[in-house]
C-alpha cells in the first residue's frame, strides 16, 4: 500500500464526522440552499448541519473564497506567469544584449505594484 494512501485512510479513519445523512430536494430548493451557504461562507454540509441543531448558521473559521476572491486569485496566479516570462526576457537579454533591460525592468516595477494591489483586495 502506497503512502499517499496510507495517509488519505487515515485522514478519513480520523474524521469527527463519520455518518453520512441524506435527504431530498428539488431543483429550486438545491439551488437556494446552495446560495445561502455560498452568502454565509459556509459549506452546504455545515449549513445543513448547524440548521439542524438549531445553531446559527454562520462562518465559523476561514470562510469559503467569494466569486470576486476566486477571480483575483486567479489574477493573481496570471500576473506570476507574466512576471516569469519578464524575468526570463530579462535573463536572455542581459545574456545576449538584445533587449534593453531599462525598459524591462520598468514594466517588471509595475507588474509587481499591480500584483501587490490585487493581493491587498484579497486582504
Amino acid at each position: 500500500m502506497s503512502t499517499s494512501t496510507t495517509n488519505a485512510k487515515a485522514r478519513s479513519e480520523c474524521r469527527q464526522r463519520q455518518h453520512i445523512l441524506r435527504c431530498r430536494v428539488n431543483s429550486e430548493e438545491k439551488a437556494l440552499i446552495e446560495e445561502y451557504a455560498q452568502n454565509r461562507g459556509i459549506t452546504v454540509s455545515s449549513l445543513l448541519r448547524l440548521a439542524a441543531l438549531g445553531c446559527p448558521c454562520e462562518a465559523k473559521g476561514k470562510r469559503l473564497p467569494t466569486h470576486e476572491q476566486k477571480l483575483l486569485s486567479q489574477l493573481i496566479g496570471q500576473l506570476g506567469k507574466v512576471g516569469s516570462n519578464i524575468n526570463q526576457i530579462a535573463r536572455s537579454a542581459n545574456t545576449y544584449g538584445q533587449v534593453e533591460t531599462q525598459v524591462l525592468h520598468q514594466h517588471l516595477k509595475h507588474l509587481s505594484i499591480s500584483l501587490n494591489h490585487v493581493m491587498g483586495l484579497l486582504g
